[in-house]
């Protein structure tokens, strides 16, 4: 029997390097406060506050964070107000790593497609800002879809004229290539929504394109 994905399966790496530079962001807070909010996120207590600077002293705490201990690290600061926004490619990024230990079943590209033509927009969309923030919470939806272009040509823009502004033209076409993501976005929806999705597949994904919520 082939074993089940687990956290020897996550690219603790990368999932390090990915952590580091967000716990960076942590020099934010000031000498008294950073002990705490290294705390708070599962790092060791970082040295005193005469023992170095701000970036010394995150970066022992950090180092001293074992490798079993990343996840946990990696979890908290999902869900976590950091001083340094968590922008939605990294969050995206730590997502995937995350994800790719907890044993995520694989949604092929048709059934994506199908859930999304099941799903209810016009009752989904009742409220834009709760609808905009389920996307938020999976995909990156700021990137243009044009890089010579400025963010008139996001998915969020695409989404503003089609689903809210003038919904007679249609909805965007725009999916993820990430199952799990498409998986969670109809998690998250709490109805059935019909005509759009997030897709199955699009420029918008976690490293180029859109990001949902609950």
């Amino acid at each position: 029997m082939a074993s089940q994905p687990g956290p020897s399966d996550m690219d603790l790496a990368l999932l390090r390097e990915l952590v580091g530079g967000v716990v960076a962001g942590l020099t934010a807070y000031t000498h008294k406060e950073l002990g705490g909010a290294c705390v708070a996120l599962g790092l060791p207590e970082p040295p005193g506050a005469s023992e170095g600077s701000k970036r010394q002293r995150v970066d022992c705490s950090f180092a001293g964070l074992p490798d079993d201990g990343l996840p946990l690290v990696a979890e908290r600061i999902l869900m976590s107000e950091l001083p340094v926004p968590l922008d939605a490619g990294k969050r995206n990024a730590i997502q995937d790593v995350l994800w790719s230990g907890q044993g995520a079943i694989e949604m092929p590209k048709r059934t994506r497609r199908e859930t999304a033509q099941d799903l209810d927009l016009e009752h989904l969309a009742l409220k834009p800002d709760r609808f905009m923030a389920l996307l938020d919470r999976l995909w990156v939806l700021d990137t243009p879809f044009d890089p010579w272009t400025d963010g008139a040509s996001s998915l969020r823009t695409r989404i503003d004229r089609h689903v809210f502004r003038n919904p007679a033209t249609g909805p965007p076409r725009a999916c993820s290539r990430s199952s799990e993501r498409s998986r969670q976005a109809t998690r998250g929806s709490g109805s059935s929504w019909r005509g759009w999705p997030p897709p199955a597949s699009s420029p918008t994904s976690r490293r180029n394109g859109a990001s949902p919520p609950p």
